[in-house]
């Protein structure tokens, strides 16, 4: 699910997050953690749940990935990276 790497880097202004990155460790603020959510919504046309809207409940880029991918099965997974 590269598009998630896209939209984090995009999010950040970098180029360098990976799946193991620690999101906490990017010192997102809440507005920018929440466009990022809206951005991956919009993307893959799944609805975050209102608990999972908290970044600490991501430790890294594929816990989010993980995450995206059991709001709706059918998005097939990128696995070359994970």
């Amino acid at each position: 699910m590269d598009n998630i790497l896209e939209l984090l880097n995009t999010a950040c202004g970098t180029d360098n997050i990976s799946y193991d990155t620690n999101l906490v460790n990017l010192n997102m603020d809440s507005i920018t953690f929440i466009k990022l959510i809206i951005a991956i919504e919009t993307e893959f046309n799944v609805e975050f749940n209102d608990d999972a809207l908290l970044i600490e409940k991501y430790e890294t880029v594929k816990d989010m990935n993980d995450y995206v991918l059991s709001l709706d099965n059918t998005i097939l997974r990128d696995t070359e990276d994970l």
